[in-house]
């Protein structure tokens, strides 16, 4: 169980206050996955498109290229 699970457990637990110690935690938590989610989308996305541009390079015909 990560982190933001047991912060939010943490805060249903004691009834969902909308304010305090607990919430903040609950929301700075909330705030850190999803920060975690858009930076692992944002390098898997880069990642795709390094390795479309090295396959694309790779199978490309060079010495055709070359001679046209």
């Amino acid at each position: 169980m990560n982190v933001s699970n047991s912060a939010f457990n943490l805060w249903r637990d004691i009834g969902c206050p909308r304010n305090g110690l607990v919430n903040a935690e609950r929301l700075r938590c909330k705030y850190k996955y999803k920060q975690a989610i858009i930076k692992d989308a944002a390098f898997n996305a880069e990642q795709s498109l390094n390795d479309e541009l090295f396959n694309h390079l790779c199978t490309k015909d060079n010495l055709s290229f070359w001679m046209a």
